[in-house]
Parts: structure tokens; sequence; C-alpha cells
């Protein structure tokens, strides 16, 4: 799955603290920002942010010396990590609770701006409703509000979340309750959460979802079901989600676990748990996917075993869950083909289950990932 507000995190020189104060329509200028990056990958001190399992968990870059790590367990916990970029190194704040021990099986976390996170679950102990709680973050500090149902149906485990703007976003939803997937609208102010209206992306339930956001207005759904992999695009529209097209198949597989990044205002790049990635091009409301790369051996194809962040319009990490370990590979975009760039970077020769990766600054990326069911942190360098 996708830390899919990537967007926030690609940038040009001097202009990183800009992509965190965005609003409305200027989230199409976040997919022109960029920088030149080399093929050689180092990875900084590996942190271990909690003690405690986390079963699920997702790191959220905020600003260039600041993120977040969101896990359950089960109950749902999150972490400010500063990041010294000179030194690779990361610290971090004692947890702070989110959300109620509801043994949750669904979780997400996403941006909307340099202080403000969403959470997305679906919460067990009010018959597995979409329920979203946003926080901030001010220094260190972090201040949660109020738990919010944003679609009263039973939701299962697959969700997934692109923040819009800083202000809307759009989920994806798998829907047990109509046996659907769901595309759901929604706004933030401060920390209430204000949901919208709702659009059925697909009759049948999915067994893996995944949407990232190319414009203020636009999305891209992918969604799998009946042994194949469909994506879609969605609209929003104030806080509505609608059919932005038809649907189209990306290929013949299901995918189990996947991830995205925006790359411009019309293409992302789509990576899974199949060893495969493919730039996915959106024109009108039509989508079409160009020859796929496959890169690596996956370890995992559990929820979150792979992700990307982009680098730049023509380059991009993948981070996923190797046989090896956690591992992270560069890629270079040409139009619709993508090739392998530089050796893949193993952080630690240990199982792993959950990736999550995102651009801080030029040449620095911040890498989340579990072993053994523990939370840990590193800083990529690349140069």
């Amino acid at each position: 799955m996708a830390n899919t507000v990537e967007k926030f995190n690609t940038i040009a020189i001097g202009n990183i603290e800009k992509i965190n104060t965005i609003e409305g329509s200027d989230i199409e200028n976040l997919n022109t920002l960029e920088f030149s990056a080399g093929s050689s990958l180092a990875a900084g001190t590996i942190k271990a942010i909690h003690a405690d399992e986390a079963l699920l968990a997702w790191t959220v870059k905020l600003t260039a010396t600041k993120a977040v790590m969101v896990w359950k367990e089960p109950a749902i916990y999150a972490s400010v990590l500063t990041i010294d970029a000179t030194n690779n190194t990361i610290t971090n704040t004692d947890r702070v609770q989110i959300g109620s021990d509801n043994s949750l099986t669904g979780l997400y976390a996403v941006a909307m701006n340099s202080t403000t996170v969403l959470v997305g679950y679906n919460d067990i102990g009010n018959g597995q409703k979409f329920t979203g709680i946003v926080f901030t973050v001010s220094g260190t500090s972090i201040t949660v509000g109020s738990a919010s149902v944003i679609a009263a149906v039973d939701m299962g485990a697959e969700l997934v979340i692109a923040a819009m703007s800083s202000s809307h976003f759009v989920a994806l939803v798998k829907n047990d309750t109509n046996t659907a997937i769901d595309a759901y609208g929604g706004s933030i102010s401060g920390t209430s959460i204000t949901a919208g209206g709702r659009f059925e992306a697909s009759a049948t339930t999915s067994e893996t979802v995944e949407i990232q956001s190319l414009t203020s207005s636009k999305a891209v759904s992918v969604f799998a079901h009946t042994g194949s992999t469909f994506m879609r695009t969605v609209n929003l529209s104030g806080t509505t989600a609608s059919s932005g097209g038809s649907t189209a198949t990306l290929d013949g597989t299901v995918h189990d676990a996947n991830g995205s990044c925006g790359l411009t205002d019309t293409t992302m790049l789509y990576a899974s748990n199949t060893n495969k990635v493919w730039v996915i091009t959106e024109d009108g409301g039509s989508l079409s996917a160009g020859t796929p790369l496959t890169f690596g051996t996956m370890g995992s194809s559990s929820r979150g075993a792979i992700n990307c962040a982009k680098i730049s319009a023509t380059s991009a990490a993948i981070f996923f869950c190797g046989n090896g370990g956690p591992t992270v590979q560069l890629v270079t975009i040409d139009g619709t083909s993508v090739t392998l760039d530089g050796d893949p970077l193993v952080l630690i020769a240990s199982a792993s289950k959950m990736t999550s990766i995102q651009l801080l600054s030029t040449g620095k990326l911040i890498a989340g990932f579990t072993i053994g069911n523990r939370a840990k942190g590193s800083v990529i360098t690349v140069s």
C-alpha cells in the first residue's frame, strides 16, 4: 500500500518547506518540483522507535527534518521523529496514544500538511466502520482530535487515503457490507473531519486497494479482484468523490501488496508484490500502463510490504520487503518505461513485513519498516 502523499515529499532545491503550505489547486505544482539524484544509496543508523510490537506501521514526512511514525500494537500510537540529515540519525519522542485498543486490522496515515496527519482505520469495536482521527504536531508535541466515523460500513482491512490538498482527501475502502470498492471524499479543519460524498469504484470487492493523487481534483485508484488488477480515475469536487472515467485493466494478476507515488499531474509510479513496477498515465479519465519493470525478490506479500517515493519526474525509490531484508532500489523513468538505477540497498538482513518511504530533502529519504513486529526507521542518502 501506499504512502500515497509522496507528492508532499518532492522538492526543488531551496523550496522544501514550500511544499507543506499547499492549498487547493496548488497541489498540481508539487509534481514539477524535483532535483537531480545520483544512483548510490547509503543507510544511516537504524533507530528502534519503540520496544512494543508494531503490527502495522506508517512513516509520514512532515518537513525536511521532521516525520511521524504511526503504528498499531493493538491500540494506535504515534511518535515524532526528528531527523539530523547531516549525521543521518533519528531521535524520537515517547509514544502518544492516538486511538483506542480495538484490535483493528486496517490502518493508514497520511500527512495533510507540515503539522497535520490524518489516520484512517477500521474500528472493530464499532462494527468495523471506516473511522478517522486527525492529530497535529507542534515541535515534538502531539495534539489528538476525536475519532470520527467517515463511513458506516463494514470495511474489512483494506483502505488507503490520498491527500488532495492541505484540507481535502480521498479514501479508497473495501466495503464488505456491499461487497464493493468505495471512494470517499472528505475534508479536515483543525482536528475535525467532515465526510463527503462517495461513489462505487467497483461493484466487486477487492483483495487490495491503492490510490494516488495527481492534482487537487484527480486521483487514480487501483484495486484487484477476480484474478486481475484494475485502475480507475477518481474525481473530487469539494468533498464529493465521483467517477473520472471507466475501469481499465492493469494486468491479469492479483496484487496482494502495492504502493505508488505521483510523478507529474498525469503520471504515477505503481509497484506491487509481483516484483513489478509500472508507469500509469491518466488522460481525461482514460488510464494506460507502460511495460512493467521486474525488480528484486519479495520476501513478504503482506499489506504495506512495498512502497515508493518520487525523487524527480524521472527518478524514484522503491522500498520493499525483500527476501534478504528491507530493500531500497532506485529506478529511472523515461516516458512510460522504467529501468533499474544502481544496486539495491538492504538496510538490515532480517525479515520485514511493513515498509514506507518518503523524500525529506535533497538526497535524503526517510524509511520506516518493521522487523520482528518492531518499528524501526533510517535516513537514506542518495548521491
